[in-house]
């Protein structure tokens, strides 16, 4: 009768272990995020990223997504080096798939990168961090492209 129970427990141990780790799936309608960095076979994560190919007018905001997979809530943040600033700043996730989207202006002949950070809200630990998006300045305008 314990062996019995013990393995019941366990079961329900292990159903609801894997229930709280398909939070890290695709987020739904996250088309638009065709760069993708992590999936969740890949630690549990999934970490991608969307832009548009146009060029865009300097001082002139154009959205980039940052699309992340469900599980703990988090804080997303998004930063340009000089001359590249990010509005907002931070998103949070609330526990769910998301795709998140941020406005990215750029002064006239600036080129660099947006890093991108996962914080943990419960526990204020970085999650995971890194370079997301490059901005290529041109004659005209500027680029998002996809870092080396």
């Amino acid at each position: 009768m314990f062996a019995g129970a013990v393995g019941r427990a366990l079961s329900l141990l292990c159903v609801a272990m894997v229930a709280a780790n398909c939070g890290a799936q695709e987020p739904a309608g996250a088309s638009g995020c065709q760069d993708v960095r992590l999936r969740p076979e890949d630690g549990g994560l999934y970490m991608a990223f969307g832009w548009d190919d146009a060029q865009h007018a300097v001082d002139k905001p154009a959205p980039v997504l940052v699309c992340v997979g469900g599980g703990p809530d988090r804080r997303v943040t998004l930063t340009g080096t000089d001359g590249i600033s990010v509005s907002p700043r931070e998103q949070t996730t609330g526990g769910q798939n998301v795709a998140l989207r941020f406005e990215v202006t750029v002064q006239p002949g600036r080129s660099g990168k947006l890093t991108y950070a996962q914080i943990s809200v419960a526990s204020g630990k970085s999650l995971h961090e890194g370079l997301s998006v490059t901005v290529t300045a041109s004659a005209n305008g500027w680029r998002f492209g996809k870092p080396d």
